[in-house]
């Protein structure tokens, strides 16, 4: 749910407290409460059965008399739809605001020097498609959380969770490459061998070697990242896994 909806709410259920009032010479009397949406957007949380569930009864009662045309039963239901609402409208607030004070609001951060949009739109937004859809399940995961993380600004996971992300693409590189399995294999041993091997670009290597270093301390039990190391970091990362998936 979003913002907006929260919003939206408000102003389907102000239409239903204004439709009980009588009738008067204003832009924002309205006859008719706006049902329909105030029902979808119900529908987008989880305590609101029973609302809808009124909501549906009245709208069935109102279309009944519609679907024959009699204005004088459509006026009679009117009517005790209006008496309804006076009644259930304030039922419906309390149970709307008891649901929407459990809801915790957090702003994400976007004073990065990342993409804020790109990153509440996840990882994929920042990979060609035919990238993304060679990585591994749990690397898309991992780069997913490292962009929350970062929104929250919270760098150090940001920058461990990012680098786990390497590591595994390093390793699915490495197989595809040797055709051996990295299993058992800690990171410096398999750029030795893609070293000794001149399977990659000796630039390649140093710079993987570079983010190896980033990784040891990382997992320093003290270890803690800025918001400058942890974009540097993103940034890196979304770079070399371009290149190893290529």
């Amino acid at each position: 749910m979003e913002l907006r909806d929260i919003f939206f709410i408000g102003i389907y259920l102000d239409t239903c407290k204004i439709s009980t009032f009588k009738d008067a010479d204003s832009p924002f009397y309205t006859k008719y409460p706006s049902f329909q949406p105030l029902k979808k957007n119900l529908e987008k949380l989880s305590k609101q059965t029973d609302t809808i569930q009124d909501i549906d009864k009245i709208v069935d009662n109102i279309f009944e008399a519609m679907v024959f045309e009699d204005s004088s039963l459509l006026e009679e239901k009117y009517n005790k739809m209006k008496e309804s609402l006076i009644k259930q409208v304030p039922i419906w607030q309390d149970r709307i605001e008891r649901e929407l004070s459990d809801i915790r609001v957090v702003k994400l951060f976007d004073d990065t020097t990342i993409n804020p949009e790109k990153l509440s739109m996840g990882a994929k937004s920042f990979f060609d498609e035919k990238i993304w859809n060679l990585m591994k399940d749990i690397e898309k995961e991992d780069l997913d959380d490292g962009c929350r993380c970062i929104s929250l600004q919270a760098w150090t996971p940001a920058s461990m969770i990012t680098m786990r992300a390497v590591e595994s693409v390093l390793r699915t590189y490495y197989q595809n490459i040797t055709k051996k399995d990295s299993k058992g294999k800690v990171w410096g041993t398999i750029l030795d061998e893609l070293k000794s091997a001149n399977l990659t670009d000796k630039i390649i290597i140093g710079y993987l070697d570079y983010l190896r270093e980033i990784r040891n301390k990382l997992q320093h039990p003290d270890a803690r990242f800025g918001q400058f190391e942890a974009e540097a970091i993103f940034h890196q990362a979304i770079y070399i896994i371009d290149f190893l998936y290529k």
